[in-house]
């Protein structure tokens, strides 16, 4: 009612439904802007706006970050507002940063895992035989076990981290032979 101009004519909308009574109100005429007036039960507006919100393609969603409700132009939104997009990018770099300062040895190995675990999504995408598959699972197994050997033996001072890397690189002719690579 603030944004109404004296000058300007007020044209109300009545919505006949018997179960909505509701009245909108279009001041200066204008769509953009509207008031709803309601007696008896906030329902019929409810309703009403909910259908409004459908109309413009609309989606309600919960802020990741903050947990606030809010209206996303599509399903794949889920920050609410600028602030949350920087805190969630905030976290994200600390996320990383974290992982940055783990161990060489611990980095270099996860790198290697992946390497073994893709080179076997491959055979399994590629429909390589049963008999491949299983000896390229049971050779990673043995990859991963001795790789954790190692490992301990690098936090007991026995083996440095460099003699570790080498260690995994030499193991890489294994899978890829069994690959056929």
């Amino acid at each position: 009612m603030a944004n109404w101009k004296r000058e300007k004519p007020v044209v109300p909308v009545w919505n006949h439904r018997e179960d909505a009574k509701l009245e909108l109100w279009y001041p200066h005429g204008e769509v953009p802007f509207e008031c709803a007036v309601v007696s008896g039960s906030l329902r019929s507006a409810l309703i009403y706006y909910r259908q409004r919100i459908l109309n413009a393609d609309m989606v309600m969603r919960t802020c990741s970050q903050c947990g606030r409700v809010f209206f996303a132009p599509d399903s794949r939104s889920n920050l609410c507002s600028e602030r949350c997009r920087k805190a969630s990018k905030k976290a994200a770099r600390k996320c990383f940063d974290s992982k940055s300062r783990e161990e060489e040895y611990e980095q270099a190995y996860k790198r290697e895992y992946v390497f073994w675990y893709n080179r076997i999504k491959k055979l399994e995408k590629n429909h390589a035989t049963q008999e491949q598959i299983q000896r390229a699972k049971a050779a990673l197994r043995q990859f991963r076990k001795e790789a954790g050997q190692r490992k301990k033996q690098i936090r007991n001072g026995d083996l440095s981290t460099r003699q570790f890397m080498n260690w995994m690189i030499g193991q890489e002719p294994v899978i890829q032979e069994i690959c056929g690579e």
